[in-house]
């Protein structure tokens, strides 16, 4: 058995914002959602489901960001159109 994460939670209040430029989001938020979304192989998590209605694509940016600081650290994309 896997277990996965569902990247629309990242994106909800009190983080919801109005686009991906940041309108209601401070860098510290955005710092402390990638560190999350890092820390999630730490805790078992194998997959990340995400999409651009996520938040307007905030899910998928900041999906984005962990993938990069962790190098992927096998955690599995998924996401649709």
């Amino acid at each position: 058995m896997e277990i996965g994460y569902g990247a629309g939670a990242i994106c909800e209040y009190p983080w919801h914002q109005e686009d991906i430029h940041g309108q209601g989001w401070t860098e510290e938020e955005e710092t402390r959602a990638v560190h999350c979304l890092g820390i999630l192989p730490e805790l078992g998590v194998r997959w990340v489901d995400t999409a651009h209605r996520y938040g307007q694509g905030l899910s998928e940016a900041l999906v984005g960001a962990a993938r990069k600081l962790t190098e992927g650290d096998g955690i599995r994309v998924i996401t649709k159109v």
